[in-house]
């Protein structure tokens, strides 16, 4: 099976633009199939409506289509449908569960001053940010994971971080930047000899959609977990934040509205006891709908987007390494690469250029291979602490693999970095 025909876009591009499309900007989003679409069009041409309450004919569908798509990614997941919350995306659940611990804390106090938040150097800023929220609020001290020679979480310095004061522990599962699929259960066995007790929270987000993910299993280590749509075949505005059943139900809702309660008064209200008690407001009702084909997509891909982009990966770093070999002498082309070797890799290869000792600027060389139709990601990839910490300044250059990526589009890239060289050594 061709897997790109299943993406109208590909051929929609070439009429566009008189070109192939080569997509290698995944990590950012990914493409998303034609069945997707095709279901959220179904929606808004047959049955538009509310969901919930209502008795039409159209709603009740637009509702069991809305609720079958929960099922489904529970079923997906490995775990129970009132464990998954329906967001915007990544960013408003981790957001969502921070404020929701914050309000916690302030109903029935757990958190102290000077107590720690152990998270790691390479985590997105819509992971970051929250926490730093929380540590300001609370008083907390922020403490941070950093890397070894290879890249990697520097997990045998844990121990030296660790604490009794360590409650919350935020860790993501693969890195948006280097690729790497970090080793989060080993993390969180060397904190809990400290404290048992700890909060662990998993931004799934860069790993969701290429590796599979077992809540049955990770439920063991983590307690927290979130993810976007949009980076696994599925729509934007689209997210969700897994959070075990024993936590949701002795936290509150922080966003209020329509749709959570029971009943209200002039100066009170009584909120529901179901797991939609935390989805005010009218959702994303054909974005949730179409969730539910991206599954059935990632169902029938069965897994094999892991190897084939681990395939791509480790093919691409040997062809840079090539390159570096032949200009090893005369230093018209250097590559500097930032990332994990394929075998630990979700499929992401982050690098800089070099001609004649001087960087080009990563967002040059995105332009360039623009004009060659090939679509990557240039910049910090909003994980500046991290750049900072490598002594990246202008950022770095990341391509990022997935099911619909071959071995020619690394040929047409090469070509491309070649390209680069041409152009600034003149």
């Amino acid at each position: 099976m061709n897997i790109k025909n299943n993406f109208s876009i590909f051929a929609n591009y070439k009429k566009d633009y008189e070109g192939d499309l080569v997509y290698l900007d995944s990590a950012a989003s990914s493409l998303t199939p034609d069945s997707v679409i095709k279901k959220m069009d179904d929606y808004y041409y047959h049955f538009r409506s509310n969901i919930d309450r209502a008795v039409s004919k159209i709603a009740i569908r637009a509702t069991d289509e809305y609720d079958n798509s929960r099922k489904s990614l529970a079923r997906y997941l490995n775990c129970a449908e009132d464990e998954i919350i329906w967001t915007s995306g990544a960013t408003a659940a981790s957001n969502m569960l921070i404020d929701m611990i914050s309000l916690h804390d302030d109903e029935h106090k757990f958190l102290f001053e000077g107590d720690e938040i152990l998270t790691t150097i390479m985590e997105h800023h819509s992971s970051l940010l929250p926490l730093q929220k929380l540590a300001k609020e609370k008083k907390m001290n922020l403490k941070f994971i950093e890397l070894d020679q290879n890249l990697d979480l520097y997990v045998s310095r844990v121990k030296d971080i660790a604490s009794e004061k360590t409650k919350i522990v935020s860790i993501m599962l693969a890195s948006n930047v280097l690729g790497n699929i970090n080793d989060v259960k080993s993390i969180v066995e060397e904190v809990k000899k400290y404290n048992k007790n700890i909060f662990v929270i998993c931004d799934m987000t860069a790993a969701f959609g290429h590796m599979d993910i077992n809540l049955k299993e990770m439920r063991n280590y983590i307690d927290a977990g979130y993810f976007s749509f949009h980076k696994a075949f599925g729509p934007t505005g689209v997210g969700a934040l897994f959070l075990k059943r024993d936590f949701s139900r002795n936290m509150s809702p922080t966003i209020l509205g329509g749709g959570i309660i029971s009943h209200v008064k002039k100066e009170d209200a009584e909120f529901r006891s179901d797991i939609k008690v935390f989805e005010a407001g009218t959702a994303n009702i054909a974005g949730v709908i179409g969730v539910g084909e991206a599954i059935n997509f990632l169902e029938m891909i069965n897994n094999e987007a892991l190897e084939h982009a681990r395939n791509l990966t480790k093919i691409f770093l040997e062809k840079l390494k090539e390159i570096n070999d032949v200009y090893k002498e005369d230093k018209k082309l250097e590559i500097k690469i930032f990332t994990a070797e394929a075998i630990r890799n979700i499929g992401i290869v982050s690098f800089r250029i070099f001609v004649e000792g001087k960087e080009v600027h990563p967002h040059d060389v995105a332009d360039i291979f623009a004009r060659d139709n090939i679509s990557v990601r240039a910049g910090h990839h909003c994980a500046e602490p991290l750049m900072d910490y490598l002594n990246i300044p202008n950022g770095l250059i990341r391509g990022s693999f997935h099911v619909y990526n071959s071995e020619e589009d690394i040929k047409k890239l090469l070509k491309a970095i070649e390209k680069v060289k041409d152009i600034f050594s003149k």
